[in-house]
């Protein structure tokens, strides 16, 4: 999965073919497409820690607020499966910082005419 200019797309034929044949012969001969190469990950990640975090300031004590959100946290790690809910949570494509390039004319070998 590759993400060009806020579109996701399968791979560089699949771009061709979205930006199309005609359309790829508008860009200057020595054009090139940056993308960025994506991976697929959990939508979120949850743990005692950053779950204690959603807790209203307001429902701690002013003075132990650290100590109060530390207790939560490691009350839920010790007794929930974190690594089976992460594991079952909805995956998406995000794009990744390894990028991409390929030319206009790379894109338009895909086209056999």
């Amino acid at each position: 999965m590759i993400f060009y200019e806020d579109k996701f797309y399968q791979n560089t034929d699949d771009l061709a073919q979205r930006i199309g044949h005609a359309e790829l012969w508008n860009f200057p001969e020595d054009f090139i497409f940056h993308y960025q190469f994506c991976e697929l990950q959990p939508i979120t990640k949850f743990d005692g820690w950053n779950i204690s975090e959603t807790i209203d300031d307001e429902r701690f004590p002013l003075d132990g607020d650290e100590h109060m959100r530390n207790s939560v946290a490691i009350v839920l790690n010790a007794n929930i499966d974190w690594e089976k809910i992460n594991e079952l949570l909805p995956k998406l494509w995000y794009p990744t910082v390894h990028s991409g390039e390929v030319t206009r004319d790379e894109l338009l070998a895909f086209f056999p005419f």
